[in-house]
């Protein structure tokens, strides 16, 4: 559960789907406590300043470690990050929502005395129904997105390790670079491809033994050459 907050602003690498899901139901606790929390100090006295500031830090740091553990989970299923704006339509379609209660509410409360005549004219207004057809059609747009999204974290990882660096399941992996019984270390580079640092010492080719020393040949006498006889310190006639 802890692996996802110390890699909180990590994007690269793999996360498994136990590392993923654990991270959410501890964000979900972690809100849980946030309210208890802010329950109390209102009791306690005004402290809204102080709350509001603590909950913007923990809202941030939850973003951050939100998006990057869930590209780590679409890198162990070896997909890449670029997957997660599946996601667009689901906001586009809650902000599209939250514009169309804001309108109903304003028409409603902002004519005095008219009420539920002038939210029953606004809806029936060319323009608030070509607004509801659209958000009608991007709401479809979210939900096959957001499956789609889901079928991908709920997904099993690639055994072993791919474009994006070791298996997190992997027992003896223990650092996201490729440890092959130490015959090479991998380094990253961006995109999350691998380049791995060969040894050349391990493998250059392999030399011959010296060959054995051996006798020198002997001298070989010229053929025509005729033996000289010794002297023995006598004039030659």
């Amino acid at each position: 559960m802890l692996r996802a907050y110390q890699r909180f602003a990590d994007f690269n690498g793999r996360a498994s789907r136990a590392e993923y899901w654990l991270f959410f139901v501890s964000q979900g606790l972690v809100s849980i406590g946030l309210s208890v929390f802010g329950i109390v100090l209102a009791q306690a006295g005004p402290f809204d300043i102080l709350m509001l500031a603590i909950r913007l830090g923990v809202g941030v740091f939850m973003l951050i470690a939100g998006l990057s553990v869930t590209i780590r989970r679409l890198h162990d299923s070896n997909r890449s990050g670029w997957w997660l704006l599946l996601s667009l339509p689901v906001y586009l379609c809650v902000a599209m929502g939250l514009v169309y209660l804001v309108i109903l509410g304003s028409s409603y409360f902002g004519n005095a005395g008219a009420g539920w005549a002038a939210l029953n004219a606004l809806q029936n207004s060319p323009f608030m129904r070509m607004f509801a057809q659209i958000e009608y059609l991007l709401a479809i747009a979210a939900a096959l997105c957001a499956l789609a999204l889901l079928v991908m974290m709920c997904s099993k990882g690639t055994d072993g390790p791919n474009r994006f660096g070791a298996d997190p399941l992997d027992p003896n992996a223990a650092s996201p670079a490729w440890a092959l019984d130490g015959a090479f270390d991998g380094t990253f580079v961006s995109g999350g491809d691998q380049i791995p640092d060969f040894d050349a010492a391990d493998y250059a080719p392999a030399q011959s033994a010296p060959a054995p020393l051996q006798a020198p040949p002997p001298p070989v006498r010229p053929q025509n050459s005729t033996p000289t006889r010794p002297t023995f310190g006598r004039r030659g006639l």
